[in-house]
C-alpha cells in the first residue's frame, strides 16, 4: 500500500516534529502551549493519515511506506498514556517510543524525498 504524500502532510510532519523540539531533553515537562499547539497540528495530521491510508492504494517506495508507518504506529503509541492504559510509572516510557518512532518516521521521509530528488 502506498500512502501519497501530499504536501499538507509534509507541512504538518513538520511543524509537528518543529512543536516537539522544546520536549527534545527527555526529563523535561512538555506541558502547557507547545503540547497543545504540538497536538493541535498533529490531530489534523493523523485524521490525513487514516484517511490516506483506508482510500489510497497502490505500490510505492519503500522508505517512504515505512516512514508513515511509523509516523503511523507512534501516533497509536501515544494513545496508551492518553487512554489511561499504562501505570503512571510506564507512561514516560510510552511517550518515549512515541517520540523515536515519530523521529525515525521524520528521518526516513526526509532521506525518502532526498532518494527521489536525486534520482529524477
Amino acid at each position: 500500500m502506498r500512502l501519497q504524500v501530499s504536501r499538507l502532510s509534509l507541512v504538518l510532519v513538520v511543524v509537528a516534529a518543529i512543536t516537539a523540539i522544546p520536549g527534545l531533553p527527555l526529563d523535561v515537562d512538555l506541558r502547557g502551549n507547545w503540547l497543545l499547539l504540538h497536538l493541535l497540528i498533529v490531530s489534523p495530521l493523523a485524521a490525513l493519515l487514516v484517511v490516506m491510508s483506508w482510500f489510497v492504494r497502490g505500490r510505492g517506495e519503500v522508505l517512504s511506506t515505512l516512514a508513515w508507518l511509523c509516523l503511523s504506529i507512534a501516533m497509536g503509541v501515544i494513545l496508551v498514556p492518553m487512554l489511561g492504559l499504562t501505570a503512571a510509572e510506564s507512561s514516560h516510557n510510552w511517550i518515549n517510543g512515541h517520540g523515536w518512532l515519530s523521529f525515525l518516521g521524520f528521518v526516513l521521509l526526509g532521506w525518502s524525498a532526498a532518494r527521489r530528488r536525486n534520482a529524477g
